[in-house]
C-alpha cells in the first residue's frame, strides 16, 4: 500500500502545482483482482478472516476456502494477497485475478503470521 500511496502522493502533488507531468504511470486500476483490495485491506488491518473462493491455473474447479490474509503484494502488474490458507494449513499467496468472490467470515479464528 505504501507504493500506491506514494505513487498517489506524487501524481496529485503535479496536478496541484499545474507542471508539466515528469512521473507517468501505467494505468491499470482496471486489472482483474483489483475489485477485492478493499475488503481484503481491511482484513487485513482488522486481523479477520476471510471466506474465498479462487480457480488457480491449474485447477479445473474453483475452490473456496478460509483464510487469513497477512499482507498485499504487487508484482509485474498483477496483485496477490499473501496468507494463511486454513485448508491446506499453510502459507499461500493466490492471485488476485483468480478470486472469484471474497467476503469477511466471521466465527473463524484469525491465525496470525508464523
Amino acid at each position: 500500500m505504501a507504493r500506491v500511496l506514494r505513487k498517489s502522493r506524487i501524481a496529485c502533488y503535479a496536478i496541484q502545482e499545474d507542471q508539466q507531468g515528469i512521473v507517468y504511470f501505467e494505468d491499470h486500476t482496471e486489472a482483474a483482482g483489483t475489485r477485492h483490495l478493499d475488503d481484503i485491506y481491511q482484513a487485513i488491518r482488522e486481523k479477520t478472516c476471510l471466506i474465498i473462493t479462487s480457480k488457480p491455473f491449474t485447477a479445473e474447479e474453483a475452490e473456496r476456502f478460509s483464510f487469513s490474509p497477512y499482507f498485499l503484494k504487487e508484482y509485474r502488474n498483477r496483485w496477490y494477497v499473501i496468507g494463511y490458507h486454513h485448508t491446506l494449513k499453510k502459507v499461500v499467496s493466490p492471485g488476485l485475478d483468480r478470486l472469484h468472490r471474497c467476503r469477511e467470515l466471521s466465527g473463524d479464528v484469525y491465525l496470525a503470521m508464523p
